[in-house]
């Protein structure tokens, strides 16, 4: 009869040491929700956690790129710049060189002229 009586009811329940409990079948569905509520809470604290660290670690290395970036732009024009005084002194050396060449050709051609003279005397 007792048996029949917990089955017709729904509200005495066993637990495991064999004590009756008056825990409504609603109850237990609330009970289980508020615990996976506090589990997804914890879950989204922690995610909210990890994504803060995500977060301000993106930051900080977006800045040290933007600083790379900056420091990597300076040098290219430092270096554009030294290129065209690098070819700018090569051109001017080269005007030197042929001009020098060209007294060397003169001076040559005078000593030329002049060994022939005193060769003549």
């Amino acid at each position: 009869i007792f048996s029949n009586f917990q089955h017709a009811n729904g509200l005495v329940l066993t637990t495991r040491s064999g004590l009756k409990s008056s825990v409504t079948p609603t109850e237990q569905v609330l009970t289980m929700m508020q615990e996976l509520k506090k589990k997804g809470e914890a879950m989204m604290e922690t995610e909210q956690k990890t994504f803060a660290t995500y977060a301000e670690w993106a930051d900080d290395e977006s800045k040290k790129l933007g600083f790379e970036i900056q420091d990597g732009e300076s040098k290219i024009e430092e270096l554009t710049a030294f290129i065209t005084k690098a070819e700018s002194d090569a051109s001017k050396l080269g005007r030197e060189v042929e001009a020098l060449e060209a007294e060397i050709a003169q001076l040559t051609s005078e000593k030329k002229e002049a060994t022939e003279l005193r060769a003549t005397q």
